[in-house]
């Protein structure tokens, strides 16, 4: 929902840039009153034309391109050449995005955004687990049939059943946590190199101070290596929501089938309009239990739709790429 919306993508978009000037402030390659004035000036996500840079993204594949522009045009016509360290006559604009690639920027803000939803839905999941604890402690002694195979099997409590969801919604809510942990920023350059990022004009600063920095104030985890090409940190940043929409598209599967009239164990909460039937006054259809359990299902086909593609995109982005030549020298194989 709006944790992905393109408001919040191009103020995530933002998030990192400004980061990433406040971080060379922090590791000394940027005066700090010079750095808080430049990330002053690049403004909020309603400083910009969203419509205009969604439009101009199609030029050039993504729309940090076109985010770049403007907001090194937004901090030139705020601050000038006034007050530059590189001087009265250098362009101030010049140290929005020094370093980065395209790249960088989107899958970072895509972590970032990924974080929002991911802790959306860690709040949901932890008030569920709350609620269902009360059940499973309240009916621990309410007798009902088990099932297997949709068949009598033999007596249980309600209490223990839902004491099974609960233990699942605990092991998705371990899942979400430590997805929350491992989200990544992205960080490789032009080429996945790094070879372009600022360095301190004194000298004498290990260049991992910066990417340390930056990742510390974004919030995220800083990788091993630029993942570019290395897609899994998308797919597990993927993997603890779908894990949480199948626990409970289990309970609401549960639900549908005890809701049966001939069975009459269990119901949704009433509300007006809900479970109706245009044709039927005398149904009340589990409508919640089935968009539950339709989530369960949606989530395992995106995420194996999800897979299939960012295997594709692997084979087609253009950096890093190896290149191996054949002995005589010609043709390169990539």
């Amino acid at each position: 929902g709006e944790a992905l919306d393109p408001e919040a993508f191009l103020d995530s978009l933002l998030q990192v840039e400004l980061a990433w000037v406040m971080a060379q402030a922090e590791t000394g390659i940027l005066d700090s009153g010079w750095a808080e004035q430049v990330a002053e000036a690049l403004g909020a996500a309603e400083d910009y034309d969203l419509p205009g840079l969604a439009a101009e993204a199609e030029a050039g594949g993504n729309p940090v391109i076109g985010l770049v522009r403007a907001a090194r045009e937004r901090v030139r016509s705020r601050l000038g050449g006034t007050g530059s360290p590189d001087g009265p006559d250098s362009d101030p604009g010049a140290w929005v995005h020094r370093g980065l690639t395209s790249q960088d920027v989107m899958d970072t803000a895509l972590m970032l955004r990924m974080r929002a939803g991911t802790e959306r839905i860690l709040a949901e999941v932890t008030a569920a687990g709350d609620a269902l604890a009360e059940i499973a402690q309240r009916q621990a002694r309410t007798p009902m049939i088990a099932r297997t195979l949709a068949q009598h099997a033999l007596p249980t409590t309600f209490g223990a059943r839902a004491g099974g969801w609960l233990d699942g919604l605990a092991e998705a809510r371990a899942e979400l946590t430590a997805s929350l942990r491992r989200l990544p920023v992205a960080i490789g350059g032009a080429a996945g190199t790094g070879a372009q990022l600022p360095r301190d004009p004194r000298g004498g600063r290990d260049p991992q101070a910066l990417l340390a920095a930056w990742a510390r104030r974004l919030g995220l985890a800083l990788p091993a290596a630029p993942w570019h090409t290395r897609r899994q940190p998308v797919l597990a940043a993927a993997q603890a929501p779908a894990l949480t929409a199948q626990c409970f598209a289990r309970i609401g599967g549960d639900v549908v089938v005890s809701a049966r009239r001939e069975m009459g164990e269990l119901s949704e909460p009433a509300a007006p309009g809900r479970g109706g039937s245009s044709a039927m006054a005398h149904k009340r259809n589990p409508v919640l239990s089935v968009l539950m359990r339709r989530s369960g299902l949606a989530a395992a086909l995106a995420k194996a739709g999800l897979s299939r593609r960012v295997s594709a995109r692997a084979l087609v982005i253009r950096k890093p790429t190896l290149v191996s030549f054949a002995h005589d020298g010609t043709r390169p194989q990539v």
